[in-house]
């Protein structure tokens, strides 16, 4: 197993509020085309991968925002300088820009600070194609179980799984949600694992097996709140490097 040293991580989910006044292609082309860009070339934000929804996951807790953005972050306390709380969204953009699109979308957007990485051998680098974003909240009591499950049992479980690459855990800093530009609390669980994975298809029957365990039952049972997101990739972004497809 590889162990990559961790990064912080900002995590944006996206949606369009406002559909009568702001197409999903005039919306995803400011993202993906400026907005993105100008984040990545922040001094503390190296690169980014930029990911679309998967269909046909539809349960409670399930995260329905279109598009998931994850920017690497080298440390989560760049969030506080001024350099990035001058970007649009952290701060107010022009009119036009905030009228055209952040009147009419929602951001809900978290910082991470990384506490595990989980690389398989001989992994390609980079985001790969598909993505599991699980968000999850145990009681404040059963943490220390909750962290022993998902390193000493559920991620090696997981890691056997048909196209495993890697999995990264993060810890809540903070979060909130921007909704045509009214800036609220987010109810963001407190703990996040990415689980990614080769192929076109995620192995859900195999993946399914990994909650089957008496130890991951007790886990599952005493959460607080359960949010889980499947995505595909759509784009990458790298320093100096600029975007791919």
């Amino acid at each position: 197993m590889i162990t990559p040293p961790p990064t912080d991580l900002v995590w944006v989910a996206s949606r369009i509020t406002k559909p009568q006044n702001l197409t999903p292609s005039a919306f995803c082309d400011w993202y993906e085309n400026t907005h993105i860009q100008e984040v990545t070339a922040l001094s503390g934000i190296p690169s980014a991968a930029r990911y679309e929804l998967l269909p046909g996951f539809d349960f409670p807790g399930a995260l329905a925002h279109p598009w998931l953005t994850l920017y690497e972050m080298r440390e989560v306390g760049f969030r506080k300088t001024e350099e990035f709380r001058g970007l649009n969204g952290q701060s107010r953009p022009d009119e036009r820009l905030l009228e055209r699109v952040f009147r009419n979308a929602e951001f809900d957007t978290r910082f991470w600070r990384c506490v595990q990485v989980h690389e398989g051998v001989g992994v390609k680098k980079g985001p790969a194609p598909l993505i599991i974003s699980a968000a999850l909240t145990p009681s404040s009591s059963a943490e220390a179980d909750f962290d022993a499950w998902y390193r000493q049992e559920h991620v090696p479980m997981i890691s056997q799984c048909p196209g495993y690459v890697r999995t990264r855990r993060y810890r809540l800093v903070d979060a909130s949600l921007l909704h045509e530009f009214d800036r609220r609390e987010s109810p963001a669980p407190s703990w996040l694992a990415l689980h990614e994975f080769e192929g076109t298809e995620l192995p859900m029957a195999e993946l399914l097996k990994c909650d089957e365990t008496e130890w991951s039952k007790r886990v599952v049972a005493g959460l607080e709140k359960m949010e889980a997101g499947f995505y595909r990739l759509k784009r990458v972004y790298e320093e100096d490097v600029g975007a791919k497809l």
